[in-house]
């Protein structure tokens, strides 16, 4: 049995709003950082749109590759294309655009979690569970420049292990 025809429709629906909302504020991103983060996000979520497509189109879950793009190195490469003294000067004023973003994949990660609990197919849960898996990455990225930009302080003293370690030079 194949994923429910009114769960994929759910799962693009999430999507799709994500991509609007991320593409939507790149513009008005203050620093390259921003820039990147709101970019990157963007492009996994219509990503995640062509997934849920080939899934409706009666492909196997096995034959989509659920392995995540990897935001963090992506953001690191413009990180440490600037000097230190360069990154002093970022600001970001509009850190409500991440704690909606933060929101929103929460959201839809609870809404995945309850599919996935849901479901009494195997393949069904499965798929959830990747898209639950992507949504926690996304969260942890926007969460990671948040709070560089939001509790800088707090950011630099926060185990490493939850942080990105190379934002710390």
């Amino acid at each position: 049995m194949g994923v429910k025809e009114e769960s994929l429709e759910l799962a693009l629906k999430m999507e799709k709003e994500s991509y609007h909302y991320y593409n939507n504020h790149i513009e008005g991103a203050e620093n390259p950082l921003s820039r990147k983060v709101l970019e990157s996000l963007a492009a996994q979520e219509l990503d995640h749109m062509d997934k849920v497509k080939k899934i409706a189109a009666n492909k196997s879950i096995e034959e989509n590759d659920y392995q995540p793009e990897d935001i963090e190195s992506q953001i690191q490469k413009v990180f440490e294309s600037f000097s230190a003294a360069e990154r002093e000067d970022w600001k970001e004023s509009n850190t409500n655009i991440y704690r909606h973003a933060m929101e929103l994949e929460q959201d839809t990660y609870e809404i995945y979690e309850r599919l996935a609990k849901q479901t009494g197919d195997d393949t069904e849960r499965k798929f959830f569970e990747a898209l639950m898996q992507e949504e926690e990455w996304h969260y942890e990225s926007l969460e990671n420049v948040f709070n560089y930009f939001e509790n800088t302080g707090d950011f630099y003293a926060t185990d490493e292990s939850q942080t990105w370690p190379w934002m710390n030079i």
